[in-house]
């Protein structure tokens, strides 16, 4: 195999990866998280934070004060929030709860994930909170890099800006994802979904397992019939 149809396969695998996880996110597993900060150091904190469903509703939208009484002018530049803006908002341990609450189960989707979620580490440290959202995560970032090749395409988004409103550059990541959902894999497989919360939750119902067992005693009593029909055809009817 030569190098460029070595690159050319390597970028067909590296697509239809993205393509799966585009369909994976909107499977009803994942939600989409955009917050923004008092830094980007181990000791910041996140001081709003937005979450949409894959249908573009919001389900949670609120600012959080900050223990640190300060947000650098650095900071606020990017978006836009001041610490006086913050002084009436909720504290970290509320604003979790009703996070947790909003999403239950499911993962999350951020443009930077890694970097997003150790902000929300940091923070439940911060606030003496334990971290237990279930992962793993999806990066948006590299689910693009995946699809363009790291070449900018017609379904790449940009990460946020002073110019562009937070929970709209959110919707600009869901629906990239939904573009780059639609496109056919190279070589026509389709990609495999994830099953949804309540597909997993009745797979494992009770219910389930009965009728498993159920399913499972009735062919050992098929199997149990049948092998002594064979006896007892061989005991009278065969010399």
């Amino acid at each position: 195999m030569t190098d460029e149809n070595a690159s050319t396969s390597k970028h067909a695998s590296a697509r239809n990866l993205a393509i799966r996880q585009s369909n994976d996110a909107l499977s009803g597993n994942y939600v989409f998280l955009k917050i923004e900060t008092s830094g980007d150091t181990s000791n910041d904190e996140v001081i709003r934070i937005i979450v949409i469903d894959a249908n573009e509703n919001t389900l949670i939208d609120s600012l959080a004060k900050p223990k640190l009484k300060h947000i650098p002018k650095s900071a606020t530049e990017i978006h836009g929030i001041d610490f006086g803006q913050l002084k009436t908002a909720p504290e970290w341990p509320a604003v979790w709860r009703e996070l947790k609450n909003r999403i239950g189960v499911r993962k999350l989707v951020s443009y930077g994930v890694v970097r997003d979620v150790r902000l929300l580490k940091q923070t439940c440290q911060k606030w003496d909170i334990k971290y237990d959202l279930l992962g793993p995560h999806l990066c948006g970032q590299q689910i693009d890099e995946n699809f363009s090749g790291n070449r900018r395409s017609n379904y790449s988004w940009r990460q946020s800006d002073e110019n562009i409103e937070t929970r709209d550059n959110l919707v600009a990541t869901l629906k990239a994802i939904k573009r780059m959902a639609t496109i056919e894999p190279v070589g026509g497989s389709v990609p495999t979904k994830t099953a949804t919360p309540n597909q997993v939750a009745l797979q494992h119902s009770p219910n389930s397992y009965k009728k498993s067992f159920v399913g499972f005693k009735t062919i050992l009593l098929v199997s149990g019939l049948f092998i002594i029909a064979l006896y007892l055809l061989r005991l009278f009817f065969i010399p």
